[in-house]
């Protein structure tokens, strides 16, 4: 009986917790519908942020289109072929998916697209010759000046190739010098080691030139385009080194003297081979 009557008394409270309840998950099921609607609100604000700024990038693209049209040209005409280059390079960054949008929507973009286009090419066959010129009068600010422009048109390998190469004549230029004195001062005190020391010279030429131009391989084609360049210089010092060696050889007569050796190891053998 004790426990019915406290089973009666706790009854009233049971109704009223689940009244408390019921309304509870009422609240909670408005907050959800609330959330969503905010989180649904946010999104159309985030699709609409991204479209203005996309917006924003086209009229800026297009804008820079039309000033690297205006500046080219006239870069182009007064010879000033750094800025000519630098505007080349900022219509190669554009979003061309943006300015193929544009060019549908209008004629005049199309038309600078095309007078970009057709500026790149231009610059890339004055780059050329303009170095091959420089390169062949020995005009060593020319070569830097349009070694420094080639990156800016998309031509990385072409600039390290031809800066590569002119690197190497010089090396194979200063190598053959070096050699035609040591050849000419035979009689000199320092007659026995005059290939060690060409080879020397040979080594330190490549040193100094390494020092000299890495700083501007790193700063215009990016660290990883120095190894291209070592690779080159390293089969370009190879190429000296034999010819210094080969030309040791004949002079000391190397090849007479082994075979003087190995008969002298080997007699009866050397006999033989006769």
């Amino acid at each position: 009986d004790v426990q019915m009557t406290k089973l009666q008394n706790i009854i009233p409270n049971l109704s009223s917790l689940v009244d408390d309840s019921e309304k509870l998950c009422e609240s909670i099921s408005k907050t959800c519908k609330l959330a969503d609607n905010v989180s649904s609100k946010v999104r159309q604000l985030d699709l609409a942020k991204g479209r203005v700024h996309q917006a924003i990038q086209r009229t800026e693209d297009i804008d820079d289109l039309k000033k690297c049209v205006d500046g080219v040209e006239t870069a182009l005409v007064q010879e000033d072929y750094e800025t000519a280059a630098g505007h080349v390079h900022r219509f190669l960054t554009l979003d061309q998916s943006i300015l193929k949008e544009a060019t549908l929507d209008s004629g005049g973009v199309d038309s600078a697209t095309l007078k970009l286009s057709q500026a790149e090419q231009q610059m890339k066959l004055i780059v050329h010759e303009q170095f091959d010129a420089a390169v062949a009068s020995q005009n060593r600010q020319g070569v830097e000046r349009f070694f420094k422009i080639f990156p800016l048109l998309n031509l990385h390998d072409d600039g390290l190739q031809k800066f590569g190469k002119f690197l190497c004549d010089q090396i194979a230029r200063n190598s053959a010098e070096n050699l035609a004195d040591a050849l000419r001062n035979k009689d000199d005190k320092r007659s026995g080691v005059i290939y060690a020391d060409t080879l020397t010279l040979l080594f330190e030429c490549i040193a100094r030139l390494l020092e000299s131009h890495k700083p501007q391989v790193e700063t215009y084609y990016g660290p990883t385009n120095v190894f291209p360049l070592l690779k080159m210089l390293q089969h370009e010092c190879d190429v000296q080194a034999k010819k210094i060696f080969s030309q040791f050889s004949e002079e000391r007569e190397v090849d007479a003297k082994l075979q003087q050796v190995r008969m002298a190891m080997h007699p009866t053998k050397a006999v033989a081979d006769r």
